[in-house]
């Protein structure tokens, strides 16, 4: 998700009488919107600063307690199931967003796939999913959304203070709070991409937690590579090996 198309996105949608400036001489598109697009990303980028440092989004730290092939394992538990969730437990529409399957049934070989390499089936995790993931947080984290709508507005009012056309001023301080529930949704779907990679396609996915699971354990352990290669349960070998093949610089 790129936010600033989102913001722009978003305030081209809105109706004139969203931000009541109904003056002729004023021109919606040329002046008030590029006004909004810049308040509006500004605001966003802030929001999610705030989700970032409220939420206990999963980290790459705590899949350091596994073995290297248990942590990619668990990784992709994660991974499936957040997706499944998001699509509600369809293995056409999660295959479509991970994927880019060339069938129907394709799309229900591959979720069928993963779900067996992790020893679970849509049946038993349909129910109470939260309870097979290792790392899960909720969107919202500990933030009740009329908390959100509140900071966001105040921010609103806090530009608007720094606008010197009265006329505008009051326009956007009358809609802060319906500005302010739109760019909360947009801040809250910014954060899927920066969520462990679980925005990525599956693939990419699992191949940047492999190499960030080896890179964290070499430092962990003091750049020591014998030591990393042993917290991670393999050979020095074998751990070279896979960071040769994860593109691995140092």
């Amino acid at each position: 998700m790129n936010l600033e198309e989102e913001v722009v996105k978003e305030v081209n949608s809105w109706e004139i009488s969203l931000i009541r400036v109904d003056k002729e001489e004023v021109n919606y598109s040329d002046f008030v919107k590029p006004i909004i697009y810049g308040i509006g990303i500004g605001i966003v980028k802030k929001l999610r600063d705030l989700l970032i440092e409220k939420s206990n989004f999963p980290k790459i730290k705590s899949y350091l307690e596994f073995d290297f092939e248990t942590a990619v394992k668990t990784y992709k538990r994660d991974y499936l199931l957040h997706h499944l969730i998001r699509c509600d437990f369809s293995s056409r529409r999660t295959a479509e967003e991970i994927f880019q399957p060339k069938s129907p049934e394709e799309s229900r070989q591959r979720i069928s796939k993963i779900l067996a390499e992790i020893g679970l089936n849509l049946k038993e995790i349909r129910d109470n999913p939260y309870k097979y993931m290792h790392n899960n947080v909720s969107i919202n984290g500990p933030i009740k959304e009329e908390e959100l709508i509140k900071f966001v507005e105040n921010e609103i009012k806090r530009y608007a203070d720094c606008i010197t056309l009265k006329m505008f001023k009051d326009a956007i301080t009358t809609s802060s709070r319906e500005l302010a529930k739109r760019f909360v949704r947009i801040g809250k779907q910014s954060l899927e991409d920066i969520r462990l990679y679980l925005g990525l396609n599956f693939n990419t996915a699992q191949e940047l937690f492999k190499l960030n699971y080896l890179e964290k354990q070499y430092h962990k352990n003091h750049m020591n590579i014998e030591k990393a290669a042993e917290a991670s349960g393999m050979t020095l070998k074998k751990f070279k090996a896979n960071l040769a093949n994860l593109g691995a610089t140092f």
